[in-house]
């Protein structure tokens, strides 16, 4: 069981929508574009962004910039890093605007650790899924797991509100628990 932002299409999984996840730009507090309480696209557009790129993954990230450059939006990709915590590292060292899930670095830019970028304009959002297998039960871990995670989806649909479970936690619960025999 696990939370994606691709819908699989193979026999033996099942997916249903989570929820829509904001992905946000995201600096240094020392970078040039930490100092402005807005940005113009042409400022995003001048520095290289550090992105989320696993190998032979068409992630959520790649898409929408695949999908702004079909509009004639081109940016520079200064680095790709197969995680979320190595885009923070790369940002925190000035090599590029990063791009993440909101949830994974709003803490730390509460904490004056980053600055998300704001007045750029640009829209950038990506649907996850729950996945689980289909083809035999799930165990009493993994049902609860479900069910936490429909509850929480539920919840948020209602209250139109932030869901109060961030998706790093989602992650990480979701990483702790693929180790563990949900499916015995």
């Amino acid at each position: 069981i696990g939370v994606s932002t691709h819908a699989p299409h193979h026999a033996g999984l099942t997916w249903e929508l989570f929820r829509r996840e904001r992905m946000v730009l995201f600096v240094s507090p020392s970078h040039p574009l930490a100092r402005k309480s807005n940005v113009t696209l042409v400022d995003v557009q001048a520095f290289p962004l550090v992105i989320r790129n696993v190998r032979g993954v068409v992630g959520a990230t790649v898409q929408r910039l695949n999908e702004l450059a079909a509009k004639g939006l081109k940016f520079k990709i200064g680095m790709r890093c197969e995680a979320p915590y190595a885009i923070k590292e790369a940002v925190e060292k000035n090599i590029g605007i990063g791009i993440v899930f909101e949830d994974v670095v709003k803490r730390e830019a509460e904490r004056g650790e980053f600055k998300i970028l704001r007045g750029h304009g640009l829209k950038l959002e990506s649907d996850t899924y729950i996945v689980y297998r289909d083809d035999r039960p799930l165990s009493a871990l993994g049902q609860e797991f479900l069910r936490l995670l429909r509850k929480a989806r539920t919840g948020s649909e209602r209250a139109h509100v932030p869901l109060s479970v961030a998706s790093a936690t989602v992650h990480s619960l979701t990483n702790l628990l693929l180790g563990s025999a949900l499916f015995h």
